[in-house]
């Protein structure tokens, strides 16, 4: 019922009139080692106005009722193409906690502990049913015009779960895992004092790690964690496919529940029928 709101077209980012609003920068200068993942990974976000910007009509793809109709069938290899992307992308992210997650209860001992193994356990089932989903995608990849496609239906579902259920869990298991040592570790360059340095080296270390090799993990944990960078990562990933709860509302509204009730039905008629033998 909103048609006239719907809009699509593509612009050159040096377009006239374009204005980028950008957030505050979470890497600064000289902050490598003490806050690397947001140094070497921070992605701008930007809120883009348009100031009186010309649209010309070959750019534009939709526009309310008018324009070109949607193709559907080429809508979801498009779509299919970039769940797998996405997929991957998740696939890396995981592996990565799940990286630091072994390094770090490694490096105090805790992989021991049962409750230590099954947060990480979970965390590799989860690596493991991903991967399942992007070989299946390739494997039933889609021909459209000689292009392979990789299959919508393996990756869209985990695309939709990853963020509101799989992600949150990774992060808050390092959160967990960590403790305080998340928080309370000192600047890489304490250890440029030498009276600190020797301080640092006994209080510091943990049973495989020395000091410098205890705090360079806690680096990479807090940013993916609890500073800027990891709390903004937190979020994308969580509206990255759509606010999650009005995802799981329409698959629950538009999906046929018939086949789901009919195994109920079935096995109520089978007692019903067992009954009657009797």
């Amino acid at each position: 019922e909103d048609k006239e709101y719907v809009t699509g077209f593509a612009l050159p980012m040096n377009t006239k009139g374009l204005i980028f609003i950008c957030r505050e920068p979470y890497a600064t200068p000289n902050t490598l080692e003490d806050h690397p993942l947001s140094t070497l990974y921070d992605e701008m976000d930007c809120q883009v106005i348009f100031d009186r910007v010309l649209v010309p009509w070959d750019r534009v793809f939709l526009y309310g009722s008018q324009g070109p109709k949607i193709n559907f069938e080429v809508f979801d290899e498009v779509l299919g193409a970039a769940c797998w992307q996405a997929t991957i992308k998740n696939i890396a992210k995981l592996r990565f906690i799940i990286g630091l997650v072994t390094e770090l209860t490694a490096a105090f001992g805790t992989d021991a502990y049962p409750n230590v193994q099954e947060r990480a356990g979970w965390l590799i089932e989860w690596h493991n049913i991903l991967n399942a989903a992007v070989e299946g995608a390739e494997l039933l990849a889609l021909n459209h015009n000689g292009y392979l496609i990789p299959n919508l239906w393996y990756t869209w579902p985990l695309v939709m779960v990853f963020g509101s259920h799989i992600y949150p869990y990774a992060v808050e298991t390092l959160r967990i895992l960590s403790g305080s040592g998340v928080i309370m570790h000192p600047s890489v360059k304490t250890f440029d004092n030498d009276k600190l340095r020797k301080i640092l080296e006994q209080h510091f270390r943990a049973r495989t790690k020395n000091a410098e090799e205890r705090i360079q993990l806690f680096k990479l944990i807090a940013d993916m964690t609890i500073n800027q960078l990891g709390g903004r990562m937190l979020q994308y990933e969580r509206y990255f496919a759509a606010d999650p709860f009005r995802v799981a509302v329409v698959h629950f509204r538009f999906t046929d529940k018939t086949r789901f009730r009919e195994l109920v039905k079935h096995q109520l008629d089978l007692i019903k029928e067992m009954k009657g033998e009797k």
